[in-house]
């Protein structure tokens, strides 16, 4: 006997990458073989403390509790790791050709667990997207609340590992602060959102792309640059980079604190430095001084 109400898994895999197809077959049998049941069988309303987004469980975001923030961060799978062939959820990311030093290979990320449950959020946001809006809504409300109520501030990053469009939900809650790295210039450029920080993400592998961050940041926004290692980005910060003043990145998460830019003066760069699969990047996405 299970504790699911499906008997079958509730999302389409035929689009899916083979690998990552395989990868929740064989997590749904271990799951019934040695449970019972299986949450590929459940939506989220059937899963005992399921959440879309993770509080304080992020080294970096953690140290915004100092200054009174409460970050709440969701973590997809990213780029092509669950989408329809010809689909990304990161869009710029071969452009960038980051894909390989991705976030999400850092951390928490390289677990199994998590890789199964960052899927299983992404197919219900790929598959599901009414039903991700509305629970994405309520579990953002309840966060403002708790936060509200012991003080504190709430700040909600949609896209930990992606980077997608939410502005149909900041829109609805403009009470909240939400905030982005994006690869999407465009995006940035035309945000006009009071509540939604987005900070620029370079990438020097390919000369178009980092041209036009540069262009972005001549124009007042700021960019997040990942230097080789610690030693680096703190001689970035100390001495500059490109002719570009830089801050640290790595002190806290919370972009929407950062330095802007006076009226007709460049933004910032951002520094941060190189993480997990990152440290062995050498496309030109980690910045070697």
């Amino acid at each position: 006997m299970t504790n699911t109400k499906s008997e079958e898994i509730i999302f389409d895999l035929t689009q899916m990458p083979i690998a990552t197809r395989i990868a929740i077959i064989d997590d749904d049998l271990h799951q019934l073989a040695t449970k019972g049941h299986s949450y590929w069988r459940q939506l989220p309303s059937e899963r005992h403390g399921f959440k879309l987004f993770g509080v304080g469980q992020d080294a970096k975001t953690k140290k915004g509790d100092a200054l009174g923030i409460d970050t709440a961060i969701s973590y997809h799978a990213p780029a092509t790791n669950a989408t329809p062939k010809g689909q990304t959820l990161c869009p710029n990311a071969a452009t960038a050709k980051c894909h390989k030093a991705c976030l999400f290979t850092a951390g928490r990320g390289r677990m199994s667990s998590v890789f199964m449950s960052r899927i299983y959020k992404t197919l219900l946001f790929l598959q599901m997207r009414p039903l991700y809006d509305q629970l994405m809504i309520d579990e953002i409300n309840s966060l403002n609340a708790k936060a509200v109520a012991n003080g504190r501030q709430l700040a909600v990053r949609p896209n930990g590992t992606s980077d997608s469009d939410f502005s149909n939900i900041i829109k609805s809650t403009p009470q909240i602060q939400y905030y982005d790295y994006t690869k999407q210039i465009d995006r940035l450029l035309a945000n006009n959102l009071n509540n939604y920080h987005l900070t620029a993400s370079y990438s020097g592998a390919n000369p178009e792309y980092a041209s036009t961050v540069l262009s972005a940041v001549d124009a007042g926004h700021n960019a997040a640059t990942v230097f080789r290692s610690r030693e680096q980005s703190e001689h970035a910060i100390k001495n500059g980079w490109k002719g570009y003043e830089v801050i640290d990145g790595d002190e806290h998460d919370a972009r929407f604190l950062d330095k802007r830019a006076k009226a007709g003066k460049a933004g910032y760069i951002v520094a941060l430095y190189a993480k997990g699969q990152a440290k062995r990047d050498r496309t030109g996405f980690v910045v070697d001084l």
